[in-house]
């Protein structure tokens, strides 16, 4: 057997390559210095391609100077925008942070770059201001010209501008939107001033959009959403509800939905439209959430919503989100007409305290296999800031719901162990010693009555540091 070792002139150029990728970016620019070889291997593309370059990294000009190409990074004023501006890197996914008017004119034209080199697939875009930057400090039109730059932009997939502008920064209506449709998601949210935007982005890019996120501010502007009727390819929407948003009916691929309602706020003809939207998709959609902000006790809205929802009895619902839950009723009422339902999540909503209304308890004590036949995960949480889990897991319901449900998995996170004053009269019988501890951590429970290896379902069972299983011995008597 031959012992004779490689040298490093032997080794063929895709080895070293491969070897090249692990290394850290002072360490490849260390091996420009060795050789012309590895000067030039180390600018590869695929030695770049899967690197993020952050804007703490003091090796920025470097790169931007040298390296072919980027998967992430990220332009603000702490590092040298002009490098960003002259750079030759093409990046795929690109961060913009910008505090004041004047960097928007920088970062239009960093955008711009990027946009010429031709790799640019996701922009994130984040406005933020300081106190003192009341008054305008720069020409609207520079923050005007780069929304305007991004509506056009080629090739974007997909498009974040996760903080709405300042309300200093007003924007004029923008007119021109892309040359052809190429984002697959959108998130901005909904304000008056971003409402011109936001329908030049959904008119441009109609034929393309499969996610989109307004977030869940109430915005009262009639007919913001009129372009709406063109996503063809729309299969994600998370919005507050709108005037007019049966017309969504037409978009045949939607099958998730993430619905806010303002109950002090809301108009009855918009809650009309909500409820004849999830009539109208009762057979469509798939993934259903349902957030109630502000409720006052009026539970009427939350009930029509659900009645359409199950309205025709062959929903094909199997994820229903229901956020701060005002009533358990309604709930229990649908559930026998969502047979395909597999996963419930009550989230947001009182647990543990003692002293507010149990409607988690109402809700467990009807799910039944009869009522549910499908489910089989229940998730809750809470932000109670009074009452114990472990004194919650002694409850009747509990132990009721996971003896009559042996395939149920029920996911606890949101709330914690005893608070100050003492063991309460669960924590001092000395069960589940296992899970004590991290109930005062706030970590996540998972309960289960069926035995070892009678799951049929395991991928409800998530593992991880964060988790903790308890078995429930139940006797279905």
């Amino acid at each position: 057997m031959s012992t004779k070792q490689l040298t490093l002139q032997q080794l063929p150029d895709d080895v070293l390559v491969l070897m090249m990728q692990h290394l850290a970016v002072d360490d490849l620019f260390a091996c420009r210095l060795v050789c012309r070889r590895l000067r030039d291997l180390a600018l590869h593309p695929e030695i770049w391609s899967h690197r993020r370059l952050d804007e703490d990294k003091p090796c920025v000009c470097a790169v931007l100077g040298l390296a072919p190409c980027l998967d992430r990074a990220v332009y603000s004023k702490k590092v040298h925008t002009r490098a960003f501006t002259m750079t030759r890197c093409a990046v795929r996914h690109l961060t913009l942070r910008v505090r004041q008017g004047t960097e928007c004119a920088r970062a239009c034209i960093a955008l711009l770059r990027q946009e010429v080199l031709g790799r640019l697939k996701s922009v994130q875009l984040h406005v933020s201001y300081s106190l003192e930057d009341v008054a305008p400090v720069a020409p609207l039109e520079d923050a005007d010209a780069l929304l305007g730059t991004l509506v056009a932009c080629r090739g974007l997939e997909s498009l974040d501008l996760t903080d709405s502008l300042p309300e200093q920064y007003v924007m004029r209506p923008v007119l021109h939107g892309p040359s052809r449709s190429s984002l697959k998601y959108f998130r901005c949210y909904l304000s008056e001033e971003t409402a011109t935007f936001v329908n030049t982005v959904l008119a441009g890019h109609a034929a393309t959009l499969q996610e989109v996120d307004f977030g869940c501010q109430y915005f009262e502007e009639e007919g913001t959403f009129q372009p709406f009727v063109g996503l063809s390819v729309l299969r994600r929407l998370t919005c507050t509800v709108f005037t007019g948003m049966q017309a969504l009916a037409s978009c045949k691929m939607l099958t998730a939905v993430s619905l806010s309602l303002f109950e002090d706020y809301t108009p009855e003809s918009v809650v009309q439209g909500a409820v004849e939207f999830l009539r109208l998709l009762a057979g469509q959609l798939r993934t259903v959430s349902l957030e109630f902000q502000y409720a006052d006790g009026d539970n009427e809205h939350f009930d029509r919503l659900l009645r359409a929802l199950a309205c025709s009895g062959e929903s094909l619902v199997e994820q229903l989100t229901i956020l701060t839950i005002p009533i358990g009723a309604p709930l229990l009422r649908a559930l026998p007409r969502l047979p395909a339902l597999r996963v419930l999540s009550v989230l947001k909503s009182p647990l543990v305290d003692p002293e507010d209304d149990d409607c988690v308890g109402d809700i467990l004590a009807g799910i039944t296999p009869a009522t549910a036949p499908s489910l089989r995960r229940l998730e809750l949480s809470t932000s109670d800031l009074q009452g114990c889990l472990h004194e919650w897991l002694h409850r009747d319901a509990v132990g009721r719901v996971l003896a009559a449900n042996p395939s149920l998995h029920v996911h606890v996170w949101g709330t914690r162990g005893c608070r100050g004053g003492g063991p309460c009269e669960a924590c001092a019988l000395g069960c589940h010693r296992e899970a004590i501890r991290d109930f005062k951590k706030g970590r996540r429970v998972g309960l289960f009555s069926h035995g070892p290896g009678e799951c049929t379902h395991p991928e409800d069972h998530i593992t991880g540091d964060k988790w903790t299983w308890i078995h429930f011995y139940c006797n279905s008597d």
